[in-house]
């Protein structure tokens, strides 16, 4: 299959839109301590009021001193030449790929060898001038059949360069300097011939062997992972903060082995209507990752042993079919300070058809899972660094402190219980609903103590989640009716700290030093904590109080049209840009993809060719006065409801063009 992607980005628009102290909790709704008072435009004054703001920022345009009450609007006699500060363009991308599959069959039709090939080439440049990403990618397999082998082998490579990354705020730079010009710096010095360039590379290979002996089946798959990447974000000198200049440069390698061995017995029993299997499970895996900064080194080594042991039954009967699985893991790591032996699991379902009569198919499930698990260690972390600068002082953020080891650690331990339940009326409505729980001990954050970026585990946490999905289909009755597909559905979840470490209550998990995420014993995991009061207290909570996604497509003939949008409601949101304790609700509903697609079928040569048209998220409706409530600070994970000069989100129009030969 040949695809050749054209996308066209278009600019995006601004919505006018020590040991921790435990915080005080504020009743909902969460006032701000230092509300923002009216703003008042009268014979060409604007006057702004801000009350202990450093800064206040109107409509994403012009940024003004709290020191200074108005700033004049009335034109003047000689109008200045005007200052470009938009730094936003229209952006692009070019694609291509190339998808090509093999199969070799012998006198019998069986297949004796399979063979797959896949590239592809993307070209981008983004919306942020002097910007531009290219990436390249190929995939390689083959496999060879006997009568009770199966011997198979991949290899892939991929391959990308970014002109700048964002994982020291470097981009949030630009952006803040462009809305504070002319009164700030320049947004066009940072990006000019900076030498910014941030490289990566991964190379995988994949080797797996099965054989088949009766009722016995064994197997076992190696993989062997290296990745490397360099960046080069060094600060020009005149940089604010930095007038010298800054050398700015992280070299990562990543080589990651990994090997998973198993071995299947399964019995028949009464003509195929009972059968079991019992499975043994082994995974070893072994990783080393060096990190280095231009004055520092870090490097990890883990090597980590999973096993199960589990025994599955079915019963598939006339209109029934039922099932039972249970089983037993270990888990070990040479940075885990304990092993894990004893990590039962339960699970089951039934499954009758045809209920009452009708073709209504039922299945109702349930789970009891533990495991343990482990922060990765090829993951930086040196982003927690934040947390130890103001909002004013946020220039200065220079991410280069990781953890000196992960050992000396519990394992992070989870327990989960999980239903749900599947009906479905003769293809034509269906209905699926799940809810779960997980408890999580001993789980690891990072922490600042003593000029040191350690782990320790802090905090235990509950989550729970609930989804409904309703779905309705309507059918073709002949090739000029149009069929329809809806879907909609509800999502609602809480994640609750339960319990947190003596003297870590407050701990900071996200942000700057005033105004961060936090974990907070009885409240919601992240947060929103403001550190300028004492007691430090909760302003917000960042978790939405549900959300609701859509889907719509319709078909008639070879057209077909496709619609996914969603409602999200609540969830606070602190807008630096404003002010200190400024926080809103970030409600909004939002269109995420629109498509156009027409399939050409052709007889001869070609089979198929499938022509698309799309818009990605094209409309974007919100009661939040900032950068889109779903952008992160920093674009650092986990950061959500924290917003100082997020970057705004971007429009995506596009079309494509698949052809399968």
């Amino acid at each position: 299959m040949y695809k050749l992607l054209l996308l066209l980005l278009f600019p995006p628009l601004l919505t006018p839109a020590q040991q921790p102290v435990k915080p005080t909790v504020l009743k909902e709704p969460y006032a701000n301590q230092y509300p923002i008072k009216k703003i008042k435009e009268r014979k060409g004054s604007l006057t702004i009021i801000p009350a202990k703001t450093k800064w206040l920022t109107i409509g994403g345009a012009y940024t003004f001193s709290s020191a200074a009450s108005s700033v004049n609007t009335t034109p003047s006699l000689q109008t200045p030449a005007p200052y470009n500060n938009n730094i936003f363009r229209t952006g692009h991308m070019t694609g291509q790929s190339l998808s090509l599959h093999a199969t070799i069959k012998g006198s019998n039709w069986k297949p004796l060898w399979a063979f797959s090939l896949k590239t592809a080439t993307n070209a981008e440049t983004l919306v942020i001038p002097d910007n531009r990403n290219a990436s390249h990618s190929i995939y390689m397999s083959a496999e060879r059949y006997l009568e009770k082998f199966s011997l198979a082998g991949s290899y892939s490579s991929f391959s990308s360069h970014f002109s700048n990354d964002n994982s020291n705020g470097f981009l949030n730079r630009v952006y803040q300097n462009a809305l504070r010009t002319p009164a700030g710096s320049n947004p066009w010095f940072p990006l000019k011939d900076n030498g910014h360039f941030a490289d990566r590379t991964q190379q995988t290979g994949n080797l797996s062997l099965q054989k088949k002996q009766g009722y016995l089946t064994l197997g076992v798959i190696t993989t062997l992972d290296a990745i490397g990447d360099n960046s080069n974000q060094s600060l020009r000198p005149g940089t604010t903060f930095f007038p010298a200049g800054l050398i700015y440069t992280r070299r990562q390698n990543d080589n990651h082995y990994s090997s998973n061995a198993w071995l299947a017995y399964r019995i028949n029993y009464h003509g195929n209507v009972f059968s079991s299997t019992a499975r043994l499970n082994y995974i070893y895996n072994d990783e080393k990752v060096k990190i280095a900064y231009p004055a520092d080194l870090y490097s990890y080594q883990r090597s980590g042993s999973d096993a199960s042991l589990t025994y599955n039954s079915i019963y598939a009967g006339n209109n029934f079919t039922a099932g039972l699985n249970a089983g037993n893991k270990f888990y070990g790591s040479n940075t885990s300070m304990q092993e894990k032996f004893f990590l039962p699991e339960l699970s089951g379902f039934i499954s009758p058809g045809h209920l009452l009569d009708y073709h209504l198919n039922a299945r109702l499930a349930a789970s009891y899972t533990s495991f343990c698990s482990e922060l990765p260690i090829n993951h930086s972390l040196s982003a927690f660094l934040l947390t130890q600068l103001t909002p004013q002082a946020a220039f200065q953020y220079i991410p280069t402190t990781e953890p000196r080891t992960f050992t000396n650690l519990s394992p992070m331990q989870h327990r989960e219980f999980a239903s749900w339940i599947q009906l479905d009326l003769d293809r034509i409505i269906g209905l699926h609903a799940d809810f779960s729980i997980r408890n999580t001990k001993d789980n690891v954050f990072p922490t600042y103590e003593n000029n040191q970026l350690i782990l320790k585990n802090i905090a235990d946490t509950r989550y729970k989640g609930f989804e409904v999905q309703l779905q309705f289909n309507s059918t073709k009755t002949n090739s000029q009716t149009i069929s329809t597909s809806n879907s909609i559905s509800f999502y609602k979840f809480s994640n609750i700290v339960t319990r947190v470490q003596d003297g870590y209550d407050g701990q900071p998990i996200a942000g700057f030093s005033t105004v961060y995420k936090a974990l907070v014993e009885g409240q919601p995991v992240g947060v929103i904590v403001r550190a300028a009061t004492n007691p430090p207290s909760v302003i917000g909570n960042p978790t939405p109080d549900y959300t609701l996604k859509f889907s719509h497509m319709a078909t008639w003939r070879a057209l077909s049209v496709n619609i996914d949008w969603e409602y999200r409601k609540g969830g606070d949101i602190w807008n630096g840009a404003a002010a200190e304790s400024y926080v809103q609700k970030g409600d909004n509903i939002r269109i995420h993809t629109v498509s156009l697609a027409y399939d050409l079928k052709i007889r001869r040569l070609l089979q198929r060719i499938r022509l698309t048209a799309y818009a990605q998220n094209l409309l974007l409706w919100t009661t939040y006065k900032g950068a889109d409530p779903n952008q992160l600070l920093y674009d650092q994970p986990g950061s959500d409801g924290l917003d100082f000069f997020n970057l705004p989100s971007t429009k995506t129009y596009g079309a494509s063009a698949s052809i399968q030969f």
